[in-house]
């Protein structure tokens, strides 16, 4: 959004870069200069496709932002949509839940980006965790 003389306007910033594909039900998340995106469900070949891929968008040049796929280890969590992403840290993301390929979702996923490349956690909190859920916040 640009404001000028009292007057706002919404402007789409110039992208560039792998973009990730269109989608629902996804997360973005800030971590300083960039903006994480993971998950969803997408179309493919009219058919819906749950996602766990996770893209980075450079946020340090607001007149042209560069998107990258994020080349990551550690396990990734299974594809979902629906889930909640919450930044935790300056560098964390810890991912709650969602709907999968066949049900909904309790587990918990952590993606810490310090390093170069990011890194997917399988968590086990202890206790008993919530009952599986999507659409929650």
């Amino acid at each position: 959004m640009v404001c000028e003389s009292g007057t706002c306007l919404w402007e789409t910033p110039e992208q560039t870069g792998e973009k990730p594909t269109g989608r629902c039900g996804h997360s973005l998340n800030v971590l300083g200069r960039r903006a994480i995106v993971f998950g969803g469900c997408a179309d493919q070949d009219s058919n819906p496709i749950f996602l766990n891929d996770a893209y980075s968008c450079d946020l340090s040049q607001p007149d042209n932002m560069k998107w990258s796929k994020l080349e990551v280890d550690g396990k990734l969590p299974p594809p979902r949509w629906r889930h909640t992403a919450t930044t935790i840290s300056p560098t964390q993301i810890l991912i709650f839940g969602g709907i999968g390929e066949k049900h909904r979702l309790n587990d918990v996923a952590l993606l810490d980006t310090e390093s170069e490349i990011p890194t997917w956690s399988d968590t086990q909190p202890a206790g008993t965790g919530p009952t599986p859920r999507s659409y929650h916040t």
